[in-house]
């Protein structure tokens, strides 16, 4: 049983690091699009600015909340429940 586990753990964090990759990947691709179309000026620096503000504060918001949900969810699972909390949070 701990092989299986162990072996969808290694699985689901290649795929979760692949994601992780090909979403930089991609927003390098982006800037440099959008300096190629509109140059590297006062403009594109105010765009990036405020683009890298909003997923500053969205990388905020989610590393609070995650926590507190994953708290309060693993509360929720019965003792009796065949799935015990710390099963229920790995």
């Amino acid at each position: 049983m701990k092989e299986k586990k162990s072996s969808r753990i290694v699985k689901n964090s290649i795929v979760v690091s692949g994601v992780v990759c090909l979403g930089k990947i991609l927003g390098f691709l982006k800037q440099a699009v959008l300096a190629w179309a509109f140059g590297a000026n006062g403009g594109t620096d105010v765009y990036f600015t405020a683009d890298s503000y909003i997923v500053m504060f969205a990388q905020i918001q989610t590393a609070s909340i995650s926590p507190s949900i994953l708290t309060d969810s693993s509360l929720k699972v019965p003792a009796s429940s065949p799935v015990s909390s710390p099963s229920f949070i790995s």
